[in-house]
């Protein structure tokens, strides 16, 4: 139990002003990822070293972004693949003027049919090498996230291939996209390369991003599956207002001051915060 006392609690947002982190910072929230917009190429000159100074002034710290994302943005399309490969570099070089550590990466949009699929992962293999030379440069860690339904990297075999492609890859656990393997089987595979997570509840059906407790994760295991595998890493809560199963509000910022405690006691559920 005592391991996951010290790993951090996370905030996502695809927008941080100085009212917003000082509310996480007075909410108890430690680190934050800055996520982006579906086909938005903006994130490429985003000011992120903006960001992080407010961050820094609050005793916050911005571990992450999330690279942008979308079918028109697909790094395993051949048609997008180049002006991916454009928006990503630039905000990866971007992400680093702000000592940013990590860059989450989908491998692909969708949908993505079994007659391509071979072609897409083969597409996806060449930009995510040509992406792990940029961020060797900037000095980040690139992390492939787990997806769900027919996105590349939606079962371990998948990711397992895209993951040996260079030794500096890592895992962002997306503890709600497994839907054809279990939390346990996952961290058998990755467990030793998960930097960072997304923390959200589903119903094993699709991926939900519903309060923890709102779904079937079983928390008390998971809890027990990241401190057999030493994780040290943030958790970062990526609750959806729009998909949450029973409420119409999105999991206030002031119940992340209980969050950490809920960590420490094997992630107990949380909506009864809602």
């Amino acid at each position: 139990m005592q391991k996951l006392i010290n790993c951090k609690t996370g905030w996502r947002s695809a927008h941080f002003d100085e009212d917003i982190i000082a509310d996480c910072a007075k909410s108890g929230i430690e680190t934050l990822e800055h996520d982006c917009f579906w086909n938005d190429p903006s994130c490429a000159d985003y000011d992120y070293a903006a960001v992080q100074n407010i961050a820094n002034k609050h005793g916050i710290y911005m571990q992450s972004v999330h690279l942008a994302l979308g079918d028109e943005l697909d790094i395993s399309n051949e048609p997008t693949k180049a002006y991916a490969l454009d928006v990503l570099s630039r905000q990866i070089a971007n992400a680093a003027n702000a000592d940013v550590k990590y860059a989450v990466l989908h491998a692909s949009a969708e949908p993505i049919g079994d007659s391509e699929r071979g072609l897409r992962m083969s597409a996806a293999a060449d930009s995510i090498l040509r992406l792990c030379e940029v961020a060797a440069k900037c000095g980040i860690t690139l992390c492939l996230e787990d997806l769900p339904r027919t996105c590349l990297c939606n079962d371990t075999a998948e990711l397992e291939q895209l993951l040996s492609l260079d030794s500096s890859l890592r895992v962002c656990f997306d503890v709600n996209h497994l839907l054809k393997c279990s939390h346990r089987q996952f961290m058998q595979s990755f467990g030793g390369k998960i930097a960072t997570t997304h923390i959200s509840d589903y119903d094993f059906a699709d991926d939900r991003h519903w309060v923890p407790g709102e779904g079937k994760i079983d928390w008390a295991e998971l809890a027990d599956l990241f401190e057999q595998y030493n994780y040290s890493g943030a958790f970062l809560f990526e609750c959806d207002v729009d998909r949450m199963r029973d409420k119409c509000v999105k999991l206030p910022r002031t119940a992340y001051r209980k969050i950490h405690e809920n960590i420490a006691g094997r992630l107990n559920p949380l909506c009864g915060l809602v």
